[in-house]
């Protein structure tokens, strides 16, 4: 199978911040294509939550501003858990900037993290925003913390978050750049996290991946991942010591291409999908950043999802894609020889897609964005191929008083606690 070319840029930031994190690393490495010595091994994506996860089992879903909260299952017209305005909701940033939601994620403890974007920078490397929000207990959210976009430094980076996603990492992120086992110094040195979470005493070694398309802001100094101020995609990658601290570690330079979407994988691997010279693709990158893997289908890349059977190990993994206004929905597994093979499909849908997630048993909740600012969640279990079909449908998902007033509700992300 013949790789498109890709650059790609692994920086490393030492650290030695207040709270005692100590994170080693340094230099970059370029590459041309795949090598040839990199087998595809086993792979089992992120987890929605296993048994015994610290919170309840929650469908989350984001529209513009907020994300709407529901009980796992929930279906019909079931209202959220809490008030209609939203489980997170923000509707500006600083100076009433309007702020909207590029993707949400959960990690195995049942945490979510939102990826949020402002209409136009707050200063430099603050126009996007990470957010944390601990495993739900109850109706409300909890406590939320919140810190700016940055690919391997602390001064941030502009531009506009497309997707977020949980990387399980057993090497707790810190990796040298020639991509061997974990620096001796990737560990803590007993600081506390800070109150109200000191009540937590569980380490997060996940780390949060952000795909982010890189905007120059004027400012020299804000670079892209590979160090330029060219525009560029790239996958911004940061540890969790606990929640509400992102420390960011590293950053891959993607292939060429539009991109669309990513999802998490185990050993620090992610997925993202994306359109070049005509063509879709959907690729892997393992914990290095470098790239593994690679299919092609036709059409536009849409959202991809990936989660895992936390009891079985069995993983699942889903991409939509595009092609004359209608969307299919795909499974596809890793195969041999670094390559992608898709082995089942779910279509068609005439509406827009808005995002879609897989639970840990292989159902797949589509989120379907209709006209007049009509949205609907659609289950499927895994072995479903008819769009008209669904197990069963949540409808209006994304609760706003005038579903179509300007801007329409629609649906920009699900994630799943369970």
């Amino acid at each position: 199978m013949q790789f498109r070319s890709a650059t790609l840029v692994s920086a490393t930031l030492v650290v030695a911040a207040a709270i005692g994190l100590f994170l080693a690393g340094c230099g970059g490495s370029h590459m041309s294509a795949i090598p040839p010595a990199i087998q595809p091994g086993t792979l089992k994506p992120q987890l929605n939550g296993v048994a015994g996860s610290l919170g309840q089992p929650t469908l989350y879903v984001s529209g513009q501003g907020a994300v709407f909260a529901y009980d796992l299952g929930a279906r019909g017209d079931t209202p959220p858990v809490t008030r209609s305005t939203g489980y997170y909701y923000q509707a500006g940033g600083p100076n009433g900037v309007t702020a909207s939601i590029g993707g949400i994620a959960t990690n195995e403890f049942g945490d979510l993290v939102i990826a949020q974007n402002f209409a136009n920078p707050q200063g430099d490397g603050n126009s996007c925003q990470l957010v944390y929000v601990p495993a739900r207990t109850g109706l409300g959210a909890a406590d939320t913390f919140a810190s700016p976009c940055g690919n391997y430094g602390f001064n941030g980076t502009t531009g506009v978050a497309i997707g977020v996603t949980f990387a399980l990492d057993s090497g707790l992120g810190c990796k040298n750049a020639a991509g061997g086992p974990p620096l001796p110094t990737c560990a803590f040195a007993g600081a506390a996290p800070p109150s109200p979470i000191a009540n937590k005493p569980r380490f997060l070694p996940g780390e949060i991946d952000v795909l982010m398309h890189y905007l120059p802001s004027g400012n020299p100094s804000i670079t892209a991942c590979d160090g330029t101020t060219t525009a560029q995609f790239e996958v911004d990658r940061y540890v969790t010591p606990f929640p509400g601290l992102y420390v960011p570690v590293d950053c891959a330079f993607l292939f060429a291409g539009t991109y669309a979407a990513i999802g998490g994988s185990t050993n620090a691997a992610f997925f993202v999908d994306s359109t070049d010279s005509g063509q879709a693709y959907v690729d892997r990158y393992d914990g290095t950043d470098s790239p593994t893997n690679s299919g092609s289908l036709p059409g536009l890349p849409g959202p991809l999802a990936v989660s895992a059977n936390g009891a079985t190990g069995v993983g699942y993994r889903v991409v939509a894609m595009v092609a004359s206004g209608i969307t299919t929905v795909y499974t596809f597994t890793v195969g041999p020889n670094h390559t992608l093979s898709f082995n089942h499909a779910l279509g068609t849908f005439t509406n827009p897609v808005g995002a879609l997630a897989v639970d840990n048993d292989g159902n797949v909740f589509v989120g379907v964005n209709q006209p007049s600012g009509v949205t609907k969640i659609k289950v499927y279990g895994p072995s479903k191929t008819q769009a008209t079909d669904p197990d069963y449908i949540l409808n209006n998902p994304v609760r706003r008083p005038n579903p179509a007033a300007s801007p329409a509700a629609r649906i920009t992300g699900i994630a799943i606690a369970q």
